[in-house]
């Protein structure tokens, strides 16, 4: 009697099943082409992604290289600041043309690196700062902020420079390797504003927090300084 049960069971089930496959036959048959159609142009955007990829990575390396002729030629050579300017047309298709792909992050960095090393500062420090926000996860960022604060430097916008070490730490302090260097500058700034209590908290953090930089012993040498001249307690 359990095993007739049993038996009539399976028959319902299999019943079942098969009405409802014999109902639903378009909607599986559409259900299925829509999951091949997807799967299709998944994979076929993806080899679009990734040839254009190449075709950007190649052309970035290729201004690189241009820019790297470039900055060996003397400073005084009239076509230099013509070839800059072609470097920098070039780099701004780049963002423009491939904004989804790496090769616009390395573009962009680029700019404000040739903009920078040509003394053109202010614009380099707001291609940085553009840099340091479109890309904030980027292990470029914390860098990037660091040369927009030296071009502010160099600009004699110290208070600038100040606010932009500061964003440093705040922000990537556990991850940029770095960081002591960030802090240095700020005690040397302070010192400069002849602010000389903040100036000796910053080389104090740098010597009890950072004990194995290269900037340890730099801050100390300015501590010492700083009591030997009265500009501290000792």
């Amino acid at each position: 009697m359990q095993h007739h049960e049993e038996l009539t069971f399976k028959q319902k089930l299999l019943k079942s099943i098969s009405d409802f496959l014999s109902s639903k036959w378009i909607f599986l048959i559409i259900l299925i082409a829509g999951i091949l159609v997807f799967a299709i142009g998944a994979t076929v955007y993806n080899e679009i992604r990734s040839s254009i990829n190449e075709k950007a990575t190649v052309l970035i390396e290729e201004i690189e290289d241009s820019y790297t002729a470039v900055a060996g030629m003397e400073s005084d050579d009239s076509g230099k600041s013509v070839k800059i300017t072609e470097i920098l047309k070039s780099l701004d298709d780049v963002i423009d043309n491939y904004s989804t792909f790496y090769a616009a992050q390395r573009a962009l960095f680029m700019k404000g690196d040739v903009l920078f090393q040509d003394k053109q500062y202010d614009k380099a420090s707001e291609i940085f700062n553009n840099f340091a926000e479109k890309y904030k996860k980027s292990y470029l960022a914390p860098i990037a902020l660091n040369n927009a604060a030296v071009c502010y430097e160099n600009t004699d916008q110290n208070d600038k420079a100040i606010d932009t070490y500061k964003k440093i730490e705040s922000v990537y302090a556990s991850e940029y390797p770095d960081i002591s260097h960030v802090i240095f500058s700020l005690g040397r700034l302070y010192e400069k504003k002849e602010d000389y209590k903040t100036s000796a908290d910053y080389y104090n953090l740098i010597t009890s927090k950072y004990t194995n930089s290269d900037w340890t012993n730099f801050a100390r040498d300015r501590i010492i300084y700083l009591k030997s001249a009265g500009k501290i307690d000792k």
